[in-house]
């Protein structure tokens, strides 16, 4: 027999086999690669030093030291300290641009940081951005729209509101598409985004327009504008076209701000006990949950006791999104009483944050003993052999 090899990091290696007159070749199962550290440990750089970073680097240097360091280790913490560097001069932007054109994910999440500690008092760095905004490569545009959001220039603000005019080739990207034309969409959303917090509520209506064309730009509709949109994202709701539901299910699931859902309680309260679809009261029970106050929370209570058993679960819906103490008693009798396995899981899950340690461990002690469903006595079980 002879073993044939490729050279160390080759894809494949075979065995031939000489019976005779014949000849098998096999395919000879790949070793697993080899992890960072032992690849480090059996470089010619092993005995090397630590890096030792001066606190006077700048953005180049750091960027530059990343760029030949031999140490994992080291690497790490030159991204660390970049991510908290500030650009001052075109040497740093342009080590920048290099850094984030390598397509390495934590390099990139690094230089996105250190671009967030730009501001107006940088203003001198617009026209680079914006250079990189007329880039034909998606990737660099997105860093060139990063710096502008920054530094706010009236040209960057055009170049980004071209990107945001353009319509969506598809609803959304997809794993048959090429990674430019992912970026390329990536790209457009994210200048929406970047729109809707410069201009406000003057970008709604282009951002209604590019919903018509992707569901997923319902999310930055209902996160800039929760209270200027409120009645279209009721009325996606209430439709029974699937597009509109698609839109509502992403705008209802958006993170609209605090202020904005509170601006709109008395809306909620009314969805709550109207008679618009099941889902829309569903949908409005959780927003209404998430800023409820003391007198919220006990008119809730109030109501619960005297709804009838068909309507409780959708008063518990905006009690238990408050995770006020008050709906602990009533998440303690889904937790054991709730007909659906997975209504007791999930009334569980929500004790776990809402129960003193000690009281939390009983509960699950009572779950591996009385539950009904296998599986879920089986993950109480599993979560008390954590200490």
């Amino acid at each position: 027999m002879v073993l044939l090899a490729t050279p160390i990091f080759a894809q494949h290696r075979y065995e031939v086999i000489n019976a005779g007159e014949s000849v098998e070749v096999r395919s000879v199962p790949e070793a697993p690669p080899p992890s960072p550290k032992e690849l480090e440990a059996q470089s010619f750089f092993s005995d090397v030093p630590p890096l030792v970073i001066a606190s006077t680097w700048s953005v180049a240097d750091l960027a530059q030291a990343w760029t030949f360091a031999a140490r994992e280790a080291d690497r790490v913490r030159l991204l660390e300290r970049l991510g908290q560097t500030k650009a001052r001069s075109d040497s740093d932007l342009r080590w920048l641009m290099n850094l984030y054109g390598r397509g390495d994910p934590a390099a990139r999440a690094k230089v996105e940081a250190s671009v967030a500690l730009l501001g107006p008092a940088e203003a001198v760095a617009a026209p680079f951005f914006e250079l990189l905004l007329e880039d034909e490569d998606p990737k660099l545009q997105a860093l060139g729209l990063a710096g502008a959001a920054r530094l706010r220039s009236p040209r960057s603000l055009k170049l980004i509101r071209a990107l945001a005019e353009k319509p969506f080739s598809v609803p959304e990207p997809t794993l048959a598409m090429s990674p430019i034309d992912a970026n390329r969409w990536g790209l457009q959303f994210a200048a929406l985004g970047v729109l809707a917090a410069w201009q406000g509520p003057k970008v709604l209506p282009l951002i209604l327009k590019r919903a018509q064309e992707s569901p997923i730009v319902a999310e930055l509709a209902a996160a800039h504008f929760w209270t200027e949109g409120f009645d279209r994202y009721v009325a996606w709701s209430e439709s029974k076209k699937p597009a509109d539901q698609a839109r509502a299910a992403r705008a209802w699931a958006a993170p609209a701000p605090l202020e904005a859902l509170r601006a709109t309680k008395g809306k909620l309260w009314a969805l709550l006990f109207s008679k618009r679809r099941p889902e829309t009261r569903h949908r409005a029970a959780i927003k209404l949950g998430l800023v409820c106050d003391d007198v919220d929370l006990d008119r809730l209570l109030a109501e619960r006791a005297k709804a009838a058993p068909s309507e409780r679960p959708l008063l518990d819906t905006a009690l238990f999104a408050s995770r006020s103490a008050k709906a602990v008693p009533i998440l303690l009798s889904y937790a054991k009483e709730a007909p659906d396995p997975l209504a007791r899981a999930g009334a569980l899950f929500q004790l776990r944050s809402a129960l003193p340690r000690e009281e939390y461990r009983a509960l699950l002690k009572w779950v591996t003993e009385h539950d009904a469903d296998r599986e879920n006595r089986a993950n109480a079980a599993a979560e008390l052999v954590v200490p």
